[in-house]
């Protein structure tokens, strides 16, 4: 592990040690104990050292929002923030794990009738299941969104080939 510390990780050793240095078995509860104790100790100290990481690091992208802002103004900030979050991106996949998980859950439940329905009725039932909330709603739309860029893509390969994809398509977003 390339620790500069390596001593810290032998507490959980010292009952291992004391067994093959020969120590009698009465004293291994008790240096069990003081190891257990040891290393709890120590993970405190850790997480007690390390409390304060998350906040600074949430200081530093709240300095590096204000200092976007001043420059780009609030649209700017939101279309970078936007990018960078890669929204659309987790939308489609909330909406295609969503979409997968109650699919499978009609095909696992074979005594159901969606189940005896065919194939056509079962991914149609599961897409209207999963447009129950406003968020499962837009994850559609990106989902959609995505699968028309693809075809756009494929229609643009069929008809130009390789020279198609030569400038960058943000007609999507």
């Amino acid at each position: 592990m390339r620790s500069r510390r390596p001593w810290l990780f032998g507490a959980p050793l010292l009952p291992v040690l004391a067994r093959l240095c020969g120590l009698p078995l009465h004293t291994l509860p008790v240096l069990n104990t003081f190891a257990a104790i040891l290393t709890v100790l120590e993970v405190i100290y850790v997480l007690g050292s390390h409390v304060l990481v998350p906040f600074q690091l949430a200081a530093a992208a709240c300095r590096q929002v204000v200092q976007a802002l001043e420059v780009y103004r609030l649209v700017a900030l939101g279309v970078s923030l936007w990018s960078q979050l890669a929204v659309p991106l987790l939308f489609l996949v909330f909406w295609l794990v969503l979409f997968s998980l109650r699919l499978s859950s009609f095909l696992a439940s074979s005594g159901s009738p969606l189940a005896q329905q065919g194939l056509l009725f079962l991914l149609l039932s599961s897409a209207a299941e999963c447009c129950s909330t406003p968020y499962s709603l837009v994850g559609l739309t990106f989902t959609v969104s995505y699968l028309a860029l693809g075809v756009l893509n494929l229609c643009k390969f069929y008809l130009l080939g390789f020279g198609a994809f030569q400038n960058g398509n943000v007609m999507h977003r």
